[in-house]
């Protein structure tokens, strides 16, 4: 369980500054 929680977060962490970045672009 540990090693897929750990997986999931280094998938999750690197998508969700993506989407932050996407956001950013569309506020400018």
């Amino acid at each position: 369980i540990t090693a897929s929680r750990l997986l999931f977060s280094k998938q999750s962490i690197p998508h969700y500054y993506l989407t932050v970045d996407v956001c950013v672009d569309k506020l400018m």
